[in-house]
């Protein structure tokens, strides 16, 4: 029986935030800098860092939106401020970026050195305590030792004064970023990694399972498969999306907003099968006829390790990662942000709501 649109939601899946263990890692580190800053005596520096579709962006702005900005009677108030570095891999580009964020009217104005000089100063006229500077591989992507090693410097002069902590976020290259200049090297503590699931890890393919569930479970009123109820969906789930967070909701958006298009809430493994196709860059190199989700397929077969590499490694190559990255991942809770008051601050422990699945 089909239903109004009125009871079948369009955006579901971009409300929803799975929390993995890394994820919350991440997210403990950010509150524990950004209260430290006060006290600090040398700058904090973290570097959150890891292959494409991992949520390293996820979490980063979600800890940002704990702390909108806010005009009061003294003026305006930033207590963080995210930043997405430019495609062009400028550190123009970056002061351009941010001063415009702190409304910055002239922000395209001045030398380097002067906008330098005055985001400095923004950013303790609104008192600003961390800055998220994203994406960071657009520094190195240029391959110029020069413009690399100034980069590197000015990521050191901007945090000099402990003024405020710096969070950098990137795919593993940009670690090239940071350890081009060694005196920035003593300033960052060690790499913040979130890396995708590995099926073979008993626990986390466990956590995974956990994913799935608290998705399907999130995702009424559209009617899902029971994902996590058997190892042989779960396995397709995670073939699918390479043990990727990102790219799960990727094909879990599409299939939902397809299911809205029809105006019927029932998602099969057609349905999923579809999304993917539809979704997933690499989807016609899957290893397997019919695909992850339709074809012949069993998380006990002979053959399963050999096409989880597989699927592994068109993953990598076809986004152009660096062969050696691993994999990780344990799930601690599922989080969303607050909709009444996205901006206040919440329990920052992860909320041990999802049973363990054996």
């Amino acid at each position: 029986m089909k239903r109004s649109a009125s009871k079948l939601p369009r955006a579901l899946v971009k409300t929803i935030r799975v929390g993995f263990h890394a994820y919350g890692s991440v997210l403990d580190a950010l509150d524990d800098a950004y209260d430290d800053v006060p006290y600090a005596s040398s700058p904090i520096c973290l570097h959150v860092v890891g292959p494409p579709r991992v949520s390293k962006s996820s979490v980063v702005r979600e800890f940002e939106a704990r702390y909108p900005l806010e005009r009061t009677d003294e003026g305006l108030v930033k207590p963080v401020l995210y930043v997405g570095i430019p495609s062009d891999g400028t550190i123009k580009g970056i002061l351009h970026s941010a001063l415009r964020a702190l409304g910055d009217p002239n922000f395209s104005k001045g030398t380097r050195d002067q906008q330098t000089l005055r985001l400095r100063r923004l950013l303790i006229e609104v008192g600003c305590r961390m800055v998220i500077l994203d994406e960071l591989q657009h520094l190195c992507d240029k391959g110029q030792k020069r413009l690399l090693d100034r980069a590197s410097d000015w990521l050191k002069t901007l945090v000099e004064d402990k003024q405020f902590a710096l969070v950098l976020v990137g795919l593993p290259e940009s670690q090239s970023v940071i350890t081009a200049n060694p005196q920035l090297v003593d300033r960052f503590r060690a790499p913040l990694w979130i890396k995708p699931f590995d099926w073979s890890d008993s626990g986390d393919r466990s956590e995974f399972r956990g994913v799935l569930q608290s998705f399907r479970n999130e995702l009424a009123p559209y009617e899902l498969p029971d994902l996590a109820g058997s190892v042989d969906l779960s396995f397709r789930c995670y073939l699918a999306c390479a043990g990727k967070i990102g790219l799960l909701t990727l094909i879990l958006d599409e299939a939902m907003r397809s299911a809205y298009r029809r105006q019927h809430p029932a998602v099969g493994l057609e349905e999923l099968q579809a999304a993917y196709d539809s979704a997933i860059y690499f989807a016609g190199a899957f290893p397997v006829p019919d695909g992850p989700f339709l074809g012949c397929l069993s998380a006990d077969s002979t053959d399963a390790t050999e096409i989880m590499e597989q699927v592994m490694n068109i993953s990598k190559f076809a986004r152009n990662e660096p062969p050696d990255v691993a994999h990780l991942g344990t799930l601690d809770g599922v989080r969303h942000a607050p909709k009444d008051s996205p901006g206040k601050k919440y329990s920052r422990r992860p909320r041990n709501i999802l049973e363990r699945i054996v």
